[in-house]
């Protein structure tokens, strides 16, 4: 089962904020990687989801596809909409690349970060986490 199929029944958070779902996933299929990205929020009209998914197969070296749940200066918090945006990678390595996006979400909403890298050559996934929780 996808992604996009498990989370069909799924909504936004049901907290005050209606905080959106997000996520992603980044595969290796016969030797393209593929990266799929998810959000989940409250339709601005009533109560409803607003599933919103992307696919992206043309990977550019240096650059990452971003999402996250809020933007602005979130005061107060108002959910992300749009599509994930291109940023950027100012290094190779992804212990910094992830201390960076780390660093520029703001400290009262920040959550978690993730930085994902597959070799294309041998297919080899690595996966680094920052979690506020763990």
């Amino acid at each position: 089962m996808s992604p996009i199929e498990s989370l069909a029944s799924e909504s936004y958070e049901p907290d005050s904020l209606h905080t959106p779902r997000i996520w992603g996933t980044c595969t290796l299929e016969d030797g393209t990687a593929k990266v799929q990205i998810g959000s989940i929020n409250k339709k601005v009209d009533n109560d409803d989801s607003l599933p919103q998914n992307w696919e992206y197969t043309e990977l550019v070296p240096g650059l990452c596809y971003t999402i996250h749940t809020y933007e602005g200066d979130c005061d107060p918090p108002q959910p992300f909409y749009a599509e994930p945006y291109e940023m950027p990678i100012e290094s190779n390595a992804p212990p910094e690349i992830l201390r960076s996006l780390w660093e520029i979400i703001g400290t009262e909403f920040r959550v978690c970060a993730l930085v994902r890298t597959i070799n294309l050559k041998t297919g080899q996934v690595s996966t680094y986490i920052e979690n506020r929780f763990s």
